[in-house]
């Protein structure tokens, strides 16, 4: 009994061949037939039930894209559509997805090496005149050195192959198939919805979009290392910035303290010159008063004298001098009037 594509298949597999049955207007099985028949031509898949449904997903969605461009829905004319838009990540690493089918075969053959290789699953390896055979049949891929063919592996002491058919015949796949998952996000270049899409990733594609992201991510990080040193650079201008702020203000009160206490300096020496300017002013005034009261004394003094004299010395006193040569030597003589109206003199020598 054959199970049906509803239990066998993941559930977003079942998903997307209904909407593939829907679109065609077959039944389920049908849609699973074809999507299996699609695996066997893409990526020589057998059995397609055992492998990774993780592969098996991603498989489905790409076996829905490839089939709204293909024209009439089953010709092989296909109408490429071209998408627009950036691819924004990739896996951290490869998945091989024929590792279920590598599995289950060489776990065959190694519980029953007949039926592994007449059911066409494994095929065992020798070097003759030249040639690789495959189960004693010669290829056509020439012996080099000690190099296995593109589908050749090591099992213990023995050469195997994995093999698959193809429009009835059996032949060798490589016992590897490695891709990796991008992410793409875009819409056609004609106009429509931008969408997230998956894409599965193989050979020259997967390594070439691998080195792409890995120099976009050194990108990105260069870009935030710069980033960041510009935010440093900034942090440290204006630290720096704040740093002479507040040196020019601690030097501008410096200068102003420097400033107030030179003004108040010579505020202090002015006020002492003036103080003593003022205070030789009132010794002189101090001087003056005392002289002016001596000389008030001497004179109250020699009034007093004069008073005291008699009128005939006061007279002589105020009479006026005169200078005569008399034997030879200048004496002065003084002439007076009396009060009766005559005269008298006196003669004093001018040594």
């Amino acid at each position: 009994m054959t199970d049906t594509p509803e239990k066998t298949w993941p559930e977003d597999v079942t998903e997307r061949l209904t909407g593939y049955a829907g679109k065609h207007g077959i039944s389920l099985e049908e849609a699973g037939a074809r999507f299996a028949k699609w695996l066997k031509a893409e990526f020589e898949v057998d059995a397609p039930h055992s492998e990774d449904p993780f592969y098996l997903s991603q498989w489905s969605e790409q076996f829905v894209i490839e089939d709204r461009n293909n024209v009439g829905g089953g010709g092989s004319s296909r109408d490429t559509v071209t998408y627009v838009g950036m691819f924004i990540g990739i896996e951290d690493s490869e998945r091989d997805g024929r590792k279920g089918v590598f599995d289950n075969a060489l776990t065959m053959f190694r519980n029953n090496r007949d039926r592994a290789i007449d059911e066409g699953l494994i095929g065992i390896l020798t070097a003759k005149e030249g040639l690789w055979h495959i189960n004693g049949q010669p290829t056509e891929d020439r012996v080099k050195g000690s190099d296995l063919p593109w589908y050749g592996f090591e099992n213990d002491d023995m050469l195997l192959c994995l093999m698959a058919n193809r429009d009835g015949e059996r032949k060798p796949m490589a016992p590897t198939s490695f891709s990796r998952k991008a992410y793409f996000l875009g819409s056609p270049e004609s106009g429509g919805d931008i969408k997230a899409w998956s894409i599965n990733l193989q050979g020259d594609a997967m390594k070439a979009q691998q080195d792409a992201q890995e120099a976009a991510q050194r990108l990105a990080i260069e870009r935030e290392k710069m980033a960041v040193d510009a935010q440093r650079l900034q942090r440290e201008h204006e630290l720096r910035m704040a740093e002479m702020q507040q040196q020019f203000a601690l030097e501008r009160e410096k200068i102003a303290a420097q400033m107030q206490i030179e003004s108040a300096k010579i505020q202090a020496e002015n006020a002492a010159a003036a103080q003593k300017l003022a205070n030789e002013a009132q010794i002189a005034r101090e001087r003056l008063a005392v002289d002016i009261e001596m000389k008030a004394h001497e004179s109250a003094e020699r009034s007093k004298e004069r008073a005291e004299q008699p009128p005939q010395l006061k007279e002589a006193r105020e009479s006026t001098p005169v200078v005569v040569n008399i034997g030879g030597k200048s004496k002065t003589v003084r002439v007076a009037r009396q009060a009766d109206g005559s005269m008298i003199g006196s003669v004093a020598d001018d040594d």
